[in-house]
């Protein structure tokens, strides 16, 4: 069935430019039950975006896994947001709360979100010579590392859980292995988790201060010297990828920054981080970004003709969304020529075939 919804621009089903996406560019809709995340409350963190929808009978049918996944990690970092796309409106998603027996009571603790008006995220059709962008149907997941960087998608059952569990213990791969640290387990898990690092290294600092045992000493030194290790290693790689790839390495810096600040390794990380921020392609890459959320912001107000259709190819679908079509090409054409090379214009560029804006130019 042609058609869109709105739900993402990125690739699901394996991504032509999925490394594109980062967290912080989700739009997460309006809040409904759970934690209440914010996307700022995301950085350092393992996240599942978790697409469903009230009508979704398999969505749904997937929960009470999600809530075990959930309780299983969420004290090492690992969040999950449900993100409901299919309701009509969010007093719609709030009633189906209200009545739907599973989900009257909060059994399911992770966050709840109303987003199918969201503009980030599409959900395209699966014949499209573009339905590598986009997700194809419900349900649908996107997992995202602790450097908010798209790693998975459409995971599910074991293969999930090792994702996850390879995203938790990234920040210090095969810095310390398996085995190597035992009494100070909790410290290490949360260390790895990137949660909070600074306070898990003051409780380090405590319990060193405070041990007689010599195996303790032992373990906490090795610890303190894997955290700075990781962060070096960490800080060179983005600065030698900063020429190249100037997003990936602004996207390690902040880890670093954000995490070790105070520290000698977080301040040198902060001014490279100030540095990179001015650079042009970067500069750039924002300002197209924030071009192509408004363009997304005009998809998602299309109206859909009588019969109910939405299919960008309906000559009545076009009648009815004329004008609204004619600035979404003036856009798309201003885009493209102003950010010739960038992810967000290769987006846009793909709307343009989609919703045959050329006609409109």
């Amino acid at each position: 069935m042609r058609g869109f919804c709105v739900t993402l621009v990125l690739a699901a089903l394996l991504p032509i430019r999925a490394s594109a996406l980062t967290v912080d560019e989700l739009d997460l809709g309006e809040h409904i039950r759970g934690p209440h995340f914010g996307v700022k409350d995301l950085s350092g963190k393992v996240v599942l975006i978790d697409l469903w929808g009230v009508r979704c009978g398999p969505c749904i049918a997937q929960m009470p896994a999600m809530q075990e996944l959930y309780k299983k990690y969420r004290s090492a970092g690992f969040h999950i947001i449900a993100l409901e796309k299919q309701a009509d409106s969010f007093n719609q998603a709030i009633e189906f709360f209200a009545t739907n027996p599973a989900f009257k009571t909060p059994d399911y603790e992770f966050d709840f979100c109303f987003g199918s008006r969201s503009a980030m995220l599409f959900c395209g059709p699966p014949g499209s010579q573009y339905a590598g962008r986009y997700i194809p149907e419900l349900p649908a997941n996107l997992l995202f590392n602790p450097d908010g960087v798209l790693i998975g998608t459409n995971l599910h059952g074991t293969e999930l859980e090792a994702k996850v569990q390879e995203a938790l213990v990234d920040a210090l791969a095969d810095i310390t292995k398996p085995g190597e640290i035992g009494r100070l387990a909790d410290i290490e898990a949360k260390l790895k988790s990137g949660s909070d690092m600074m306070v898990t290294l003051t409780e380090l600092v405590r319990r060193k201060k405070e041990t007689t045992d010599a195996k303790v000493l032992e373990e906490a030194s090795k610890l303190f010297t894997a955290v700075f290790a990781w962060a070096n290693k960490k800080y060179d790689k983005a600065m030698a990828e900063k020429d190249s790839n100037p997003m990936a390495a602004l996207a390690k810096l902040k880890t670093i920054a954000r995490q070790l600040r105070g520290t000698a390794i977080g301040d040198k990380a902060a001014k490279a981080l100030d540095d990179l921020k001015n650079d042009e392609r970067v500069q750039k890459a924002k300002f197209a970004a924030d071009e192509l959320r408004m363009v997304l912001t005009q998809i998602s107000d299309l109206k859909p003709t009588l019969a109910g259709s939405r299919d960008p190819a309906d000559p009545e679908f076009r009648r009815v969304n004329a004008p609204a079509l004619r600035v979404m090409a003036s856009d798309c054409q201003r885009i493209i020529g102003k950010y010739p090379g960038n992810d967000s214009t290769e987006h846009v560029k793909s709307l343009v075939e989609e919703f045959h804006l050329k006609e409109f130019n």
